[in-house]
C-alpha cells in the first residue's frame, strides 16, 4: 500500500512538473526586425508571429524534438517527391548539382513564371533527405517551383575532384543561379536555408547586396559566425561528437574516400588536411583541419572567404533569421539581440526567436499530430509564408 501511495505519488509530481514546464514554454515567439517599412508590412501580415506558438505537450525538450524529427518525421515520410537532377560542371572541374522537384500526378503544373524557391539543404543532406522532400512538397502545394542546391559532394556520387567545403563555395552557388535563371527567366527567386545551407546563402547574398538575384530570403537555425573558433565550440557537449562523427562519416569514410585519397598521393595539401581531420579531437579543429580541401593555404584565408558573417551586413533584400533558444547546435542567435544587424537597423532584416523548436524540428499543436501527418513545421510555415506575402507585396506596389 505504502509502495502504491509512493509510485502514485512520484508519478503525480513528475507529471505537475512536465505540464508545469510545458507551459511555460507557451509563448509567442520575440521578434527583433529593423525599421524598414517593407519588413514590417511583411512581418504584420504573418499570422504565425501574432499567437503562442504551443509545442507537443509530450515532445517540447530539446533532445524530444530532436528525436522527433529524426526517429518518427524521418521515418514515416522517407520519400514523397521524385527530383530531376542536372550537374552544374565548375571552372575547376568539379560538379555541384540542381535538384528540381517535380509535382505529382495530382498537382496542377506550374507555370513559367511560379516564383522559385531555392532550398539550401543541411551538412550532409542528399536528395533522399526526408525533410528535403517535406518542404519541396508543402513548397509545391503553395504554387512554388522547388529546387535544391546541391553542393559539392552532396550529388548521391563521387566528387570529381578533391574539393569541398561543409557551406560550400559562393561562387558554386552563382553558377547554380545562373543555369535557374537562364531555365526560368521570367520567374521570380526567393530563397529558404536550413541550419548549414543558411551559411552559403547568406554568404552570397551579402556579398552580392542589392545585385542578389533574391526577391527575398528565410534562414532556419542559422549557425551565424563560423569563424574566430566559433563553428563548432558553442555546440552543445552532447551533441558535438556526433556531428564530427556524422560529418567525417559522410565527406572522408564514404564514397568520396577513394578520390580523396588517391588525391593525398599526388598532393602534400590534401594529405595534410586529411591527416590533420582524422587526428581532430574535437569539431572545431575537425572543421579548421578541412581547410586544405577546401583549396585554402590556411585557416584564416578559408574564414574570410566562406564566413557568412563577414557578409551578412551586406545582405539589401528581405530577410528572416528563424531561431529558438533551446537549439543544441546553432546557439548564437540571442547573441544578436539588439545588433543592428537585426534590432534598429536599417537594412530589411528580422530575427524570430522562439523558446521552443530545437534545431529545425520547430513542431507545434498540443497533441503533436503534425509530426506523424508530414504537415509543416512551425518555422517551414512561418518561413514559406514570409515568401509569399514578400512576393505580394511587390506585386500590390
Amino acid at each position: 500500500m505504502l509502495l502504491a501511495v509512493v509510485i502514485g505519488g512520484s508519478v503525480g509530481l513528475g507529471t505537475a512538473v512536465g505540464a508545469w514546464r510545458w507551459r511555460r514554454l507557451v509563448r509567442k515567439p520575440a521578434v527583433y526586425a529593423s525599421a524598414d517599412p517593407a519588413l514590417h508590412a511583411v512581418l504584420s501580415k504573418l499570422p504565425a508571429l501574432q499567437e503562442p506558438l504551443v509545442p507537443p505537450f509530450w515532445c517540447f525538450s530539446w533532445w524530444a524534438q530532436l528525436a522527433a524529427l529524426v526517429k518518427l518525421r524521418s521515418v514515416l515520410h522517407a520519400r514523397s517527391v521524385e527530383f530531376d537532377v542536372e550537374s552544374v560542371p565548375l571552372d575547376d572541374g568539379g560538379e555541384c548539382g540542381l535538384a528540381w522537384a517535380l509535382p505529382s500526378a495530382d498537382m496542377k503544373p506550374l507555370p513559367p513564371t511560379a516564383p522559385i524557391l531555392c532550398v539550401f539543404h543541411t551538412i550532409t543532406a542528399t536528395i533522399e533527405d526526408p525533410q528535403l522532400h517535406l518542404l519541396c512538397s508543402h513548397a509545391m502545394v503553395r504554387g512554388m517551383r522547388p529546387v535544391v542546391l546541391l553542393r559539392r559532394g552532396h550529388l548521391g556520387r563521387p566528387l570529381l575532384t578533391a574539393k569541398f567545403h561543409i557551406l560550400g563555395f559562393a561562387d558554386d552557388c552563382r553558377a547554380q543561379l545562373r543555369k535557374i535563371q537562364l531555365k526560368f527567366c521570367d520567374a521570380s527567386l526567393v530563397a529558404l536555408g536550413s541550419s548549414a545551407g543558411t551559411g552559403l546563402l547568406v554568404r552570397t547574398a551579402g556579398e552580392d547586396g542589392h545585385d542578389s538575384p533574391f526577391h527575398a530570403a528565410v534562414c532556419i537555425c542559422p549557425g551565424f559566425d563560423t569563424g574566430h573558433g566559433q563553428f563548432g565550440k558553442k555546440i552543445d557537449p552532447l551533441v558535438a561528437p556526433y556531428m564530427r562523427k556524422m560529418v567525417s562519416q559522410f565527406f572522408l569514410e564514404g564514397i568520396h574516400a577513394a578520390v580523396l585519397t588517391a588525391s593525398a598521393i599526388r598532393e602534400s595539401r590534401i594529405d595534410e588536411s586529411l591527416r590533420s581531420a582524422k587526428a581532430a579531437t574535437d569539431f572545431e579543429s575537425f572543421y579548421e583541419a578541412l581547410s586544405g580541401l577546401a583549396g585554402y593555404d590556411s585557416v584564416d584565408e578559408m574564414n574570410l572567404a566562406t564566413n557568412p558573417m563577414l557578409t551578412a551586413r551586406g545582405i539589401k533584400k528581405l530577410g528572416l533569421v528563424i531561431s529558438a533558444l533551446d537549439d543544441p547546435i546553432c546557439t548564437m542567435a540571442p547573441e544578436y539581440i539588439g545588433d543592428t544587424l537585426f534590432d534598429g537597423g536599417s537594412d530589411p532584416r528580422a530575427l524570430v526567436l522562439t523558446s521552443t523548436g530545437t534545431h529545425c524540428a520547430f513542431f507545434d499543436g498540443w497533441s503533436g499530430m503534425r509530426i506523424f501527418t508530414g504537415q509543416e513545421t512551425w518555422a517551414e510555415r512561418l518561413g514559406l509564408d514570409f515568401l509569399q506575402v514578400s512576393l505580394g507585396e511587390r506585386q500590390s506596389n
